[in-house]
């Protein structure tokens, strides 16, 4: 006997994000040190690397095509899931995109303020 079933671990999943982004705004300068400073700069020489050639928005393109993918998948399975699979489908999905969104670029939202970096730095220069 499984503890977790395997088609709720996603959605177990996305109630730890939310509550570990709502404690890591606590700490914006662990974000500013870590996450900005260190593993987003690594995020941003890989995707600029793969991507900086294409003259289009590679991003805007993977969004079209999930909005395609999820609109197939709703009409070819919206008669055969029932509701409540559809709901922990939907919650899975969520679940994935708001991993993705976070870790490539959302945790940038809970850094230092400018307005505090800058006073920190005017201080420095006295």
């Amino acid at each position: 006997m499984q503890f977790i079933h395997r088609k709720y671990l996603l959605i177990y999943f996305l109630i730890f994000q939310i509550l570990f982004l709502k404690w890591i705004a606590l700490f914006p300068n662990w974000v500013e040190k870590y996450y900005s400073n260190g593993i987003y700069g690594f995020i941003s020489i890989i995707s600029r690397n793969i991507f900086g050639r294409i003259p289009f928005s590679v991003g805007d393109v993977l969004y079209g095509v999930l909005i395609i993918y999820i609109l197939y998948w709703l009409k070819k399975n919206w008669n055969k899931t029932t509701k409540k699979e559809k709901f922990i489908a939907s919650l899975n999905l969520i679940s994935i995109v708001y991993f993705l969104f976070h870790l490539l670029w959302a945790l940038n939202y809970y850094r230092l303020p400018l307005s505090q970096k800058m006073v920190n730095t005017f201080d420095y220069l006295k």
